[in-house]
């Protein structure tokens, strides 16, 4: 029997629903399940088979402690996925643009650093409006979509916060409203199942408290092609990926994010797919 951690979070120490089922079907294999949020003890930890980086949503709220927690999990050798340096990797939203330049579709994208002229980057592309985000960042926090007239207002704001070091912003993309957003779960690579996400009247954020429409979705087979293209440029194939993005006019799978964190898997809505899940995880622990 193994020890198996979900890594959680003192905001929300315990398992997600979803989670839970995936927790269900390893006991159901004999492992010992625990949830441990990432600021516990770290003894706790280092007594682990494996530990997985699931619901630790807080973090964004402490990156310093949060990678260092990290970096004292890769120095020990401990059995953690997704493996460290790709979830650190992940953190930082700029990630994105690694991606592009492997030839990854993503919305138009620019970096703004503290200080720098947003206005500037906006007259460059034509936007009216635009999304920023805080680079590192979760759950929606200080995601925005910001008009041009509201610039001025916005960077005021972001001083007197002093909210992030840097941001990301992006081209808004229409399909959010007129489609939906997809997420594709992928577990070791193959395509597990995929959820279509729609946003309240006039908001575009469809994270839990905006309160967003989600459904269960089977995509097209050139859908999950594109989408499991953006995992195969990867370094390492993670355990476990969320690919969320929209399609084009062209029927081109534009990337919104990648999710190999802590991201939502949905298998409250394909609660089929939490066992092969758990398998997966036992395999690892079985040293497969």
């Amino acid at each position: 029997m193994a020890l198996i951690l979900f890594v959680t979070c003192d905001r929300w120490p315990e398992l997600s629903q979803s989670d839970s089922l995936v927790a269900q079907a390893l006991v159901d294999r004999g492992h010992h399940v625990e949830a441990a949020p990432w600021q516990g003890d770290f003894v706790r930890f280092q007594s682990a088979d494996l530990i997985l980086l699931r619901s630790h949503w807080d973090y964004h709220h402490d990156m310093a402690g949060f990678t260092t927690w990290l970096q004292r999990l890769a120095t020990i050798a401990l059995q953690v996925y997704n493996p460290v340096a790709l979830v650190h990797w992940n953190l930082y939203k700029n990630y994105l643009l690694d991606l592009q330049a492997r030839g990854v579709l993503i919305p138009t994208s620019a970096v703004l650093h503290v200080g720098a002229n947003p206005e500037a980057i906006y007259q460059q592309h034509g936007w009216s409006s635009a999304v920023i985000k805080p680079i590192a960042g979760a759950s929606g926090h200080l995601v925005e979509r910001v008009a041009y007239a509201e610039l001025d207002t916005w960077a005021v704001q972001v001083r007197s916060q002093r909210a992030a070091d840097a941001w990301l912003i992006q081209a808004f993309m229409a399909e959010i409203h007129s489609q939906g957003e997809l997420s594709l779960i992928f577990i070791d690579g193959a395509f597990s199942h995929a959820v279509i996400k729609q946003p309240q009247a006039e908001e575009f954020r469809i994270n839990d408290q905006y309160q967003g429409h989600i459904a269960r979705v089977e995509p097209e087979s050139a859908v999950i092609a594109q989408a499991h293209a953006v995992l195969a440029g990867l370094p390492v194939m993670p355990l476990y990926a969320r690919v969320d993005g929209v399609i084009t006019g062209t029927g081109a799978f534009c990337l919104i994010e990648l999710e190999v964190n802590e991201p939502g898997l949905y298998f409250d809505y394909a609660p089929e797919q939490a066992v092969c899940f758990a398998e997966a995880i036992h395999a690892k622990v079985a040293g497969r």
